[in-house]
């Protein structure tokens, strides 16, 4: 990944280092352990110049289509301070880049994004990413049923196909 003066770098993680970047970028669950936990879940930090964690993908290996894994991304969160020096389309389209070879390098069936809840957004807090995404990537003929619960008692119910 790289910005226009910068070069950024996608890290997967599942470590408590992880669950510290997501306080340092802003993450509305950046405090919640239960989901730091699951088997399922882990981590995509955004490093820019090898210094600075400056976004946070929330990310699932889930079981679809039956018996087979895929990479379902939950949440595309820039911190509020990078989101006003990048391209929020160009950010997001290199998300989608890197999460398709992620997919290829793994074997994975898909790639997909999460539906949006109305209030409690479940694909990204930020609303120039959910805008975006919704535009560009969910799309009706790329919706999948699909049941993932998040936390306290928040059941995503749709997902798309990238």
């Amino acid at each position: 990944m790289s910005s226009d003066n910068s070069d950024l770098k996608a890290y997967i993680s599942k470590n408590v280092g992880s669950f510290f970047a997501k306080a340092s970028a802003g993450i509305c669950t950046a405090q919640n352990i239960p989901l730091f936990n699951r088997q399922d879940h882990f981590h995509i930090n955004v490093v820019e110049n090898n210094r600075t964690v400056q976004a946070n993908i929330q990310a699932y290996l889930v079981d679809y289509p039956q018996g087979k894994k895929s990479l379902f991304l939950r949440g595309v969160n820039p911190n509020v301070k990078f989101i006003k020096d990048i391209s929020v389309p160009a950010f997001c389209d290199k998300v989608i880049k890197v999460a398709k070879q992620f997919q290829q390098d793994n074997g994975l069936a898909g790639v997909y994004l999460s539906e949006q809840l109305g209030g409690w957004h479940a694909l990204s807090n930020r609303a120039e990413v959910a805008d975006y995404l919704a535009e560009k990537y969910l799309k009706k003929d790329k919706e999948r049923e699909f049941s993932l619960d998040i936390v306290d008692g928040r059941r995503i119910s749709r997902m798309y196909e990238v």
